[in-house]
């Protein structure tokens, strides 16, 4: 077990980046809360966190829109330094919700887009 270093004779066990571990054993290395009943964790320099603890600590920027952490994966429009989800709900005119595209001028009273439209 990559958490206790002992021997794994359990039927059920887990894997997380080739490291084996105890059902019991995988725990947020920040909080310690248990990640066995987990979908997800999230391992940076060896360490295993929980999705909360993951993006308190290494979390770039969370939507100046909705508010939500933006995954690595995910496309963003950057305004000055606020950032969105290059979404339609999140990067969109917040009077006629109409969604703004790459080019299309707006004017930035942040944290609300307004198109020239309206």
């Amino acid at each position: 077990c990559a958490g206790c270093q002992q021997i794994i004779v359990d039927r059920s066990f887990l894997l997380v980046e080739n490291n084996y571990w105890h059902l019991t054993c995988l725990n947020c290395c920040a909080c310690a809360v248990s990640l066995d009943g987990s979908q997800s964790c999230f391992v940076k320099e060896g360490r295993v966190y929980c999705r909360h603890d993951y993006q308190r600590l290494f979390s770039s920027q969370a939507c100046s829109h909705c508010g939500v952490f933006i995954e690595p994966h995910e496309l963003v429009m950057r305004v000055h330094e606020h950032v969105y989800h290059a979404n339609y709900k999140c990067f969109s005119c917040c009077v006629c919700q109409r969604p703004l595209t790459t080019g299309q001028q707006f004017v930035a009273d942040h944290p609300n887009l307004i198109c020239l439209n309206c």
